[in-house]
Order: C-alpha cells, then structure tokens, then sequence
C-alpha cells in the first residue's frame, strides 16, 4: 500500500493519471495546431491554384509566341539566304 501513496494509481495501458493529463494537454494542443494549419491551407489554397492556373495560361502564351518568333527566325534567314544568293 505505501507504493500506491509514493506512485499514482496507473491510468490507461499503464500510464500514470498525471503524465495522461499532461499527454492530453499536448494531444490538445497539437490538435489546435493541425486546426490552425488546416485553415491556413484552406486559406492560402485558392489564391495558389489562382496563381498557377494564370502561370499555365502565361506559358501557353509564351510558347505561342516563341513559336511565332521561331517561324519569324526561320524566314529571315531563308530572305538572308536568299538575298546572299543573289549577291554573288
């Protein structure tokens, strides 16, 4: 009996009350902590899929444009040659 006065009675699997409550406490507190984060992301989310679907669109336009620029390119140096051709 003198053991149960120096020990707390042991809780759950064995664990004594005092280091459940304080496991509960820190239970708690990353429970609060997995809430914030998970409105952060809902929070931050949208504005990110915003932002990459305008980063996919400004890519689509600047490989339409760099294939334009590569077909302007290509002409030029087919006039180039051409003129060269005729200068000889």
């Amino acid at each position: 009996m003198a053991a149960h006065a120096e020990h707390p009675p042991a809780g759950p699997r064995g664990i004594s009350p005092r280091l459940t409550t304080r496991g509960l406490t820190s239970e708690a507190a990353d429970r609060d902590q997995v809430l914030e984060r998970l409105r952060n992301l809902r929070r931050v989310l949208p504005v990110l899929a915003q932002e990459m679907a305008a980063a996919r669109r400004q890519a689509a336009r600047l490989r339409t444009d760099n294939r334009r620029l590569t077909e302007q390119v290509r002409q030029l140096r087919h006039e180039l040659d051409a003129h060269e051709q005729r200068s000889r």
